[in-house]
């Protein structure tokens, strides 16, 4: 039995198929990953003759989250990756992010820990030099604390 948001793929068209296939992957990334995975396998497909980079960085991204889930973190790794790289080709700043937010969710999930921020002070207060992505992804995990020097 199909999920309600699920759709009949055969009534889709070619030309728009790719957009509820990227949506779907991250919709089901974390309650059916293996699910997202094939949708998002068959949105690169489409990718692959029909180029999208900022699309196709965000699928793998969706792509890399689900890997992560099932534990699979050699794909996961290589997903973000893949998605990072062309996200930085072509200087999708929004696509570099989600890439290195989902490699550092994974480093914690493998037990890595993350490399110390780096702060600076204006009087009493402390602002992020260097780490913005290394304190979204502390607070993603729930953390309320992180080395910084």
């Amino acid at each position: 039995m199909r999920e309600p948001h699920e759709w009949d793929a055969g009534r889709i068209p070619g030309e728009v198929r790719h957009i509820p296939l990227m949506e779907l992957t991250a919709l089901l990334n974390n309650d059916n990953p293996r699910q997202a995975i094939a949708y998002g396998n068959e949105a690169l497909t489409w990718y692959a003759a029909h180029p999208d980079p900022g699309k196709e960085s965000r699928t793998l991204a969706f792509i890399a989250w689900a890997h992560m889930i099932l534990s699979d973190y050699p794909k996961a790794i290589a997903s973000a990756e893949k998605g990072r790289d062309l996200a930085r080709q072509h200087d999708d700043i929004g696509g570099q992010a989600d890439a290195i937010n989902s490699l550092g969710v994974i480093a914690q999930r493998r037990g890595e820990a993350l490399p110390p921020i780096s702060l600076f002070q204006v009087g009493e207060l402390y602002f992020v030099r260097d780490g913005h992505h290394r304190v979204s992804v502390a607070k993603s995990l729930g953390r309320s604390d992180i080395d910084a020097y």
